[in-house]
């Protein structure tokens, strides 16, 4: 995934300059169709003077579906058309028999949006088609259920992934829009936890691993700013 990042940093490459910028503020709701994985659960339980016991299992997660909301931030560039930053949080969960994963990614975006049937009232298109494409952080809780033969075990796992965004947005006034949007999530999760410093009782460390591949469709609302200068490194 580092290539990722550094295309999108790659973007935003350059010598520091004052342009304009249109700044906005996106809600959105839908609904996140996590792809079936197969999920994997290491428990390791040991003690100071006793022996390590390890359970090993793995199910194939036929996850449902569920909802997602999230919000985005973030401008289009005036000195390059079309050309955007966001930071995108959300949230959604992934629920199968025996597993269920809580989702949270947070993603830097690189967007582009190309204008469509523009006016005078609307120089930069009332219809705008757009992309996204970024890294994301994605912080996740999962627990798993695999007894008898594995003990129940929850942790936490942080990763990076891939977003990619497509959508089209519709300007109802110059200042507020409505959208739809289809995302596609990627990351491999490792979740883990550790027992700590414990030199007396039984300590016992978690291990969660699956591949989350999800897809996304959503519809939200974006409130546009005025242009105001910023610095931008554009």
């Amino acid at each position: 995934m580092s290539s990722v990042a550094v295309g999108v940093l790659a973007i935003v490459i350059g010598v520091p300059t004052l342009a304009l910028a249109e700044p906005f503020l996106s809600l959105y709701g839908g609904a996140a169709m996590p792809q079936p994985t197969t999920v994997t659960t290491t428990v390791k339980q040991s003690a100071l003077f006793s022996r390590s016991l390890q359970f090993t299992g793995s199910r194939q997660a036929d996850f449902s579906s569920s909802f997602t909301v999230g919000g985005r931030a973030g401008y289009w560039f005036e000195r390059i058309p079309g050309l955007g930053l966001a930071f995108d949080v959300s949230y959604f969960s992934a629920r199968a028999s025996a597993v269920q994963i809580d989702v949270f990614p947070m993603s830097i975006l690189a967007m582009y949006r190309a204008p469509l049937l523009t006016s005078e009232e609307y120089p930069r298109g009332r219809v705008r088609p757009y992309a996204g494409i970024g890294p994301s952080f994605v912080l996740a809780n999962a627990s798993t259920d695999f007894s008898p033969t594995v003990p129940s075990a929850d942790a936490t796992s942080k990763t990076v992934g891939l977003d990619l965004r497509a959508g089209l947005d519709w300007l109802l006034t110059p200042e507020l829009s409505l959208f739809a949007e289809y995302r596609y999530l990627y990351t491999k999760m490792k979740a883990e936890t550790d027992c700590g410093f414990n030199f007396f009782g039984p300590c016992t460390t978690n291990t969660i691993t699956a591949t989350l591949e999800t897809h996304t469709v959503s519809a939200g609302v974006t409130y546009h700013f005025e242009l105001h200068p910023v610095f931008t490194l554009l």
